[in-house]
C-alpha cells in the first residue's frame, strides 16, 4: 500500500513512497503552512485524515462512469419514446 499526503483543496502531492517517511508536521514546516500549488493555508487535523486504497478509487471512478453512461442512455431512450409518441 502506498502512502501519499495531498492538499485537501487542489490535490497537490506533498509526499509519496519514493521519499523517506515524513510526518505531516514536518511537511507543514517545510512549506510554511501554505500549499505551493493553490496557496491555501495548511493545517494538520487528525479528524481529516483519510485512508484510501488508490486502486479502489480507480475502480469507483470507472463504475461511476458506467452509471453515468447508463443514465444518459436511459434518458435518451425516454426522450426518443416521448418524441415518437407525440407524432
Amino acid at each position: 500500500m502506498t502512502l501519499t499526503i495531498k492538499c485537501g483543496s487542489c490535490g497537490f502531492k506533498f509526499f509519496n513512497d519514493a521519499e523517506d517517511v515524513i510526518s505531516p508536521l514536518d511537511i507543514l514546516r517545510r512549506y510554511a503552512h501554505t500549499c505551493p500549488s493553490c496557496f491555501k493555508r495548511l493545517e494538520f487535523n487528525f479528524n481529516r485524515i483519510f485512508v484510501k486504497n488508490e486502486d479502489m478509487d480507480i475502480i469507483e471512478k470507472r463504475m461511476r462512469m458506467i452509471r453515468i453512461r447508463k443514465i444518459t442512455s436511459v434518458k435518451r431512450h425516454i426522450y426518443n419514446f416521448e418524441e415518437t409518441k407525440n407524432i
